[in-house]
């Protein structure tokens, strides 16, 4: 029940759009090896194929960083 009152209230939060970030991350630790990562991310910065990415990329990472391994996602051609 608390989880599901703190990730109502994380989804309702407004966003100010003259501030950043316009990205919230918050990780609910339920046991010492059960935890809960809330992402929440205004329309604007992100669409359902940007997040689709961040999700995959992000479980990438947890996996090889969980392991003790180096990130395996390749380097951007670009930075922005």
């Amino acid at each position: 029940i608390e989880i599901q009152r703190i990730t109502t209230e994380a989804a309702q939060k407004p966003f100010d759009l003259g501030q950043v970030p316009l990205l919230r991350i918050i990780l609910l630790r339920l046991q010492s090896t059960e935890h809960i990562i809330l992402c929440t991310i205004h329309h604007i910065v992100s669409d359902a194929w940007s997040a689709q990415i961040l999700m995959r990329e992000l479980v990438i990472l947890y996996r090889a960083f969980s392991q003790g391994n180096p990130s395996p996602l390749p380097e951007l051609p670009i930075q922005y």
